[in-house]
């Protein structure tokens, strides 16, 4: 017998460690005792139980310490599962999602759930939002912004870990091809505190970051003739400068039956999602993003662009704050950046 049974709140200011959370639960199944006792006892269900298997599209962040492992999971009803750690980062995260998509998450049919309170916290509001907090965002760009994202369904607890459970926007790919870039020419802001601002100016100092506008965390492309997937995993991203970053989306473009210029510029092609996504900041005003992702996909197997289903979603949301009533020309102008490497090496 599955149920789900609400954790313990834990307490604290929302600029610290977050209200209770009403989101989030664990998993637990009722253990059958012999004839006469009246004694449950409760545990946690396996990862297969559940159905919970790893994420091999994965690229990018969210590795198991051996460096090769995705440290995410997905399940069989279309669900991916990210790690959640009781930290600002996370609670900023979940916070974003939870207020994107209501404090229940999408509802499963996929239309918009009604407003409802969020028992994280109100994102935007404390101290670990920077400046600008308190500013929450206007209703017509958390509109335009969920057109996006992935959905939302909470946050659980598997296996003592906890994970918050969103979109798996991979789901009905047979052989996912990826890549994430990291959109901004700087992923500092002011207000972190000294480690993190000394890691984070290293890091756009030593990769592409502040010199292209953006960096490469991962590509995985299926090629069709050989019948394997290839991966070039974050190290190899490092690897690439502004004059070479444009091979990434070319790997990426390279399953051997379709063109860069048909995934990127036909008729369903990424660029027109892309231009949608720029259009949306070159008028927005209510989000900054530091760390966010572009993230493309599309069918590996695919022979004709009629089945490659390419899709373009914005992800990663733990470092997304108030703007104060600014426009976000630091990622505008990365992702600007980006539409104009495609533009001149992949439409030929």
């Amino acid at each position: 017998i599955m149920s789900l049974v609400p954790l313990s709140s834990h307490t604290g200011s929302w600029g610290d460690r977050g209200r209770g959370s009403g989101l989030l639960h664990r998993v637990v199944s009722s253990v059958s005792q012999p004839a006469g006792s009246r004694q449950h006892i409760a545990r946690m269900p396996t990862m297969e139980e559940l159905g919970l298997k790893s994420c091999d599209h994965q690229v990018g962040g969210h590795m198991k310490k051996d460096g090769n492992t995705p440290d995410t999971l997905i399940d069989d009803k279309g669900r991916f599962y990210k790690p959640y750690q009781n930290d600002a980062r996370n609670l900023r995260e979940a916070a974003f999602y939870s207020m994107m998509w209501g404090s229940r998450g999408a509802d499963a049919d996929g239309s918009e759930p009604e407003a409802s309170t969020n028992p994280l916290g109100e994102w935007g509001v404390g101290e670990m939002y920077g400046p600008a907090q308190g500013q929450l965002p206007k209703p017509e760009d958390a509109a335009g912004l969920r057109t996006f994202i992935p959905k939302f369904y909470g946050v659980t607890k598997v296996e003592d870990r906890q994970y918050m459970i969103m979109e798996d926007i991979c789901r009905g790919y047979t052989q996912p091809c990826v890549i994430d870039a990291k959109i901004g020419f700087s992923t500092l802001y002011t207000w972190a505190d000294e480690k993190y601002q000394k890691k984070v100016i290293e890091k756009d100092a030593t990769t592409t970051q502040s010199t292209a506008g953006f960096r490469i965390s991962g590509v995985q492309v299926w090629r069709v003739k050989e019948g394997e997937m290839h991966k070039a995993e974050r190290q190899w991203g490092k690897t690439l400068t502004k004059d070479t970053i444009h091979t990434a989306f070319e790997l990426f473009a390279s399953n051997g039956a379709l063109s860069p210029r048909d995934l990127y510029f036909g008729p369903q092609g990424a660029m027109a999602r892309l231009q949608a996504i720029r259009d949306w900041f070159a008028t927005q005003a209510s989000f900054c993003f530091y760390q966010a992702s572009v993230l493309l996909s599309y069918e590996g197997t695919a022979t004709r662009m009629e089945d490659a289903n390419v899709q373009v979603h914005l992800i990663d949301f733990a470092h997304t704050f108030p703007t104060g009533g600014k426009r976000d020309d630091n990622f505008l102008s990365g992702l600007d950046a980006l539409l104009s490497i495609l533009k001149t090496h992949c439409d030929k």
